[in-house]
């Protein structure tokens, strides 16, 4: 599978290094990064802090890029799409852990990956993610990057993509929208997932 019809993948930065990520990146041809981490720091993985990898990849000809939104005093919700974030936290639209308090009504650990629960768990909760205004709209955003033009890989952290958020969260809702979209998984040797 060479990946060049894919327009979307997801990645996680696991152990690699910059330099290997940024080899991966190329090899498939994305243009644009999006961070979909809840928090977008690592407390093995230094070199894939925000603050870090964001001017690594935009030093190497990528974009790296949020969707982040916001509620005003209304209760309404705002979805914007930036280049860096300046905070440590913000609430990341497609981030596996939103901070709305209600999505956590059955008790879910929060502090606690999702991957490391059973997906009669983890399931159930994405599903209700996927059910909020700001999801459905951060995900609108990124078809709109895709639409125009952009090859984006959806970053998070896990090593292999069956146990990532990116493809059992984000790219399973994008697929029910955008059914004819092709979406590449790529495993941490850098191979594409066999479908």
């Amino acid at each position: 599978m060479s990946g060049e019809e894919n327009l979307l993948y997801t990645i996680g930065h696991s152990n690699h290094s910059a330099e290997s990520f940024l080899e991966v990146l190329r090899r498939y041809g994305i243009t644009t990064v999006v961070d979909i981490r809840s928090r977008a720091r690592s407390r093995t993985e230094p070199q894939f802090n925000h603050e870090r990898i964001g001017p690594v990849l935009i030093e190497a000809g990528f974009n790296y890029r949020f969707i982040d939104y916001h509620q005003d005093h209304f209760g309404l919700f705002h979805t914007e799409i930036h280049d860096r974030s300046e905070e440590e936290y913000y609430d990341n639209t497609l981030g596996g852990f939103p901070k709305e308090n209600e999505l956590y009504s059955d008790n879910l650990p929060r502090s606690r990956s999702l991957r490391q629960l059973e997906p009669a768990v983890r399931d159930p909760f994405y599903e209700r993610i996927m059910g909020r205004p700001w999801f459905q709209d951060g995900v609108q955003k990124l078809l709109e990057m895709i639409r125009a033009g952009e090859r984006v890989a959806l970053l998070c952290q896990c090593k292999e993509p069956e146990m990532c958020h990116g493809r059992n969260l984000v790219a399973r809702y994008v697929q029910r929208v955008e059914p004819d979209l092709p979406i590449g998984y790529i495993q941490y040797d850098g191979e594409l997932l066999g479908t």
